[in-house]
């Protein structure tokens, strides 16, 4: 662990501490270095005590997080057809007025991710 500075060089760095391959195939690529604290004591102590306290690297984020988002030129006919059918319930049977629909990848293995963005709701 003490070349871990070197290696990882200029990339974002984080750590995680749980096992949800959803979680670390998100949070880990080319450019985002993911280092994974192993699972038993006391070693696990030892690891977190110097990724926290020494090299200051922040945890994968515990909350849940928008890692791309679809635009319109990348739908397909009956994927917007989708969001305007949604939108369109939403609005008349809901009675939400101001909302949009919209595609996304989320992490955490979310399926629905609703969010108030001003006064609009956004559904990601």
């Amino acid at each position: 662990m003490g070349d871990l500075q070197s290696y990882v060089g200029t990339r974002t760095v984080n750590y995680y501490t749980g096992t949800d391959r959803y979680i670390i195939t998100t949070f880990s690529h080319e450019g985002l270095f993911l280092l994974h604290v192993v699972q038993g004591n006391p070693r696990r102590n030892v690891q977190l005590h110097y990724l926290q306290d020494i090299l200051k690297i922040p945890q994968v984020p515990n909350s849940v997080q928008i890692t791309r988002t679809y635009k319109g030129a990348d739908f397909t006919p009956p994927e917007a057809s989708i969001l305007i059918r949604m939108a369109s319930v939403l609005r008349e049977d809901y009675l939400i007025p101001d909302i949009e629909p919209v595609l996304a990848d989320i992490s955490h293995n979310v399926a629905v991710f609703p969010q108030r963005v001003g006064t609009k709701l956004m559904i990601w």
